[in-house]
């Protein structure tokens, strides 16, 4: 279910990503535009300022010509006067002066924001008024009749007023001109800037649009992929995979679902479905989940957004079919996965029935061992008494070799009692009541060490204890497997030197990990426990095999045993969840490897279950 969810938060993520990445284009874009219309704007601004300037400076130059125009037009009327004493060219000079005056307030006006030209236009204006108050002098003397001698000196300092006059004009036009090729300069250049402005951004923006165009295709081309991808993946699933959209009365109640998509597996494990499922509700394709409640939970699944994992059964027309039904809430849906479990349900049923007939063999068997070893004993009793009654009252009558065979039978009735009492021991270890509790072996072990005193003094052995851990674990067993190891390396020990046995351990950080520190502890850590002798040894091609039921290295006539002690102590470290190996040089010794873990996650209960499962698979 992990890896649909997965691929739809890919393909949700890759929707939300491409929709992101396209409005980030588009506000982009946006900007861009924005921009452009308002440096545009501000260009068309200038140019239009540039272009009011230029009209202005053209009308400054037309006004400061007309003056000029004017003065001429005055001097002229004005000499025509004086000469011909045409009083016409008075009319005119008139009109001249009346000219000049309105032109002068013209450019007052326009030349207003220019202070260099409101000085030359005043100075202008006083020469003005001098050649106007020198005209009507002139005319007051012309009126009187003045000689010529005077008029032609009021004409010449008129001419000299005129071509003062003229000069300022021309500095007033110089001043105008220099403005107008500057105003010309910068509106060429507001132009052009405009120009650059536009073609750069217009640039920008189909370079965006042509970037965002190749993202969203690539975005596309990906998302087509995941949804190719999705859909294999989806038709390999061995499970059917149908995803469902609510479907909404106008109060908001979920009425039913809709199909949106399933899977190849959904045709194959309901065949009894019409081939196209997409576009149907779950009402019409199942209408039997509204009677047996599941309909019901697919809607709290949606409602409250907990998913379901459960066991569902359908009966068809031949047989009752098991199905596990995995739900998740996708949106305002769900997304469900089926699996159909018949089979394994049935394997789970006769599994569970073999094993109630294991059990019911299994205690038949522990009947059946307690009475066959009772019955088996009490003939072994009785020999083994009438062998006593022959020897205290019928010895002397016997002969030697009668005697050799009395002694035979009682030596074998004693190796077979002690055979039946080591297997009742095995058979019957893991069966007592496990309960796990902390055992520390620095205390166990010194007490079954004082339970073996007397076989400990008899082979003269030293036992040397190291410091050794503490551990959850069952104590009965804990002190019968390390009273085997004990036993075990006395009895098979060589008969050239004093036995000595060596018991110590180690931390691991698991039961297969590194070694570690006592301080570096945890609920993990596991111990390795040696029990090193200097025995006879073994050859290590035996190191499996001394561990198998009834196997020996060596002759009852050499030592003693039956073959059992390793395997029991074989059992004990399995059900504690250890292992246990054998390392042997001939000659030399042999040592033993036990590791188990410090702690068990497991209850007591756990325990006795899997000893139990342990002795039914023998």
């Amino acid at each position: 279910m992990a890896i649909y969810k997965t691929l739809f938060a890919d393909l949700t993520k890759d929707k939300y990503s491409l929709i992101r990445r396209v409005l980030i284009a588009f506000l982009f874009v946006l900007t861009v535009i924005n921009v452009i219309i308002f440096l545009s704007w501000d260009s068309f601004n200038k140019m239009e300022a540039n272009e009011k300037m230029v009209q202005h400076t053209h009308l400054a130059l037309r006004n400061f010509e007309i003056l000029r125009s004017n003065l001429i037009d005055a001097e002229t009327n004005y000499r025509g006067f004086l000469i011909t004493g045409d009083t016409s060219f008075m009319s005119a000079f008139k009109a001249s002066r009346d000219s000049m005056e309105h032109r002068v307030k013209q450019l007052d006006t326009i030349v207003s924001d220019n202070p260099r030209q409101l000085l030359l236009l005043d100075t202008l204006k006083k020469d003005i008024q001098k050649r106007v108050n020198a005209f009507s002098q002139s005319l007051d003397q012309e009126t009187s009749q003045a000689s010529s001698k005077e008029s032609y000196a009021i004409i010449y300092q008129s001419q000299r007023l005129l071509d003062q006059m003229g000069a300022i004009i021309d500095s007033a036009e110089k001043e105008e001109n220099v403005l107008m090729k500057q105003r010309n300069k910068e509106q060429e250049a507001a132009t052009h800037q405009t120009r650059i402005t536009i073609i750069i951004f217009t640039i920008m923006v189909l370079s965006i649009l042509l970037v965002a165009l190749v993202t969203i295709i690539s975005e596309l081309n990906k998302r087509a992929a995941l949804e190719e991808l999705l859909k294999s993946v989806l038709d390999a699933s061995p499970s059917g995979i149908q995803s469902f959209q609510s479907l909404r009365n106008h109060t908001g109640k979920i009425i039913d679902f809709r199909l949106l998509q399933a899977n190849k597996t959904s045709y194959d494990l309901l065949p009894s479905l019409p081939r196209a499922l997409e576009g149907k509700t779950m009402l019409q394709l199942y209408p039997e989940n509204l009677k047996d409640g599941l309909f019901d939970k697919y809607v709290n699944v949606v409602e409250t957004g907990v998913p379901i994992n459960i066991e569902h059964s359908s009966q068809s027309e031949k047989r009752k079919k098991w199905y596990h039904i995995i739900g998740a809430k996708l949106g305002d849906g769900f997304t469900i996965t089926i699996t159909n479990i018949t089979e394994s349900k049935k394997m789970k049923n006769d599994l569970e029935n073999s094993m109630n007939a294991l059990r019911r063999n299994n205690k038949e068997l522990e009947q059946f061992a307690y009475v066959a070893s009772h019955d088996l004993q009490e003939p072994l009793r009785k020999i083994l008494a009438f062998i006593d009654r022959l020897r205290s009252k019928a010895l002397s009558s016997l002969n030697e070799e009668s005697i050799s065979y009395m002694d035979r039978i009682s030596i074998a009735a004693d190796r077979m009692r002690t055979l039946i009492n080591d297997l009742l021991t095995y058979s019957r270890s893991g069966k007592e009541e496990a309960e796990l509790k902390e055992i520390n072996l620095n205390v166990l072990l010194p007490q079954i060490l004082s339970d073996l005193e007397v076989i400990i003094q008899q082979k003269q052995a030293t036992i040397t204890l190291e410091s050794l851990p503490v551990l959850d674990a069952i104590e009965t067993q804990m002190r019968q497997l390390f009273q085997n190891l004990i036993i075990n390396a006395i009895k098979f020990s060589s008969p050239n030197r004093l036995v000595k046995v060596l018991i110590r351990s180690e931390y691991l950080k698991s039961i297969t990990g590194n070694i570690i520190t006592k301080d570096q502890l945890n609920n993990d850590s596991s111990c390795r426990i040696y029990v090193e002798d200097n025995g006879i040894g073994f050859n290590n091609q035996y190191a499996q095999k001394i561990f198998q039921l009834f196997q020996r290295l060596h002759g009852r006539s050499e030592y003693e045993g039956t073959g059992i002690g390793l395997a029991i102590c074989k059992k004990i470290v399995s059900l504690h969840h250890g292992t246990i190996v054998a390392e042997g040089k001939p000659g030399e010794g042999a040592v033993f490897i036990i590791t188990l873990p410090l702690h068990h996650l497991v209850s007591s209960e756990a325990i006795s279950h899997m000893e139990e499962t342990s002795d039914l698979n023998g």
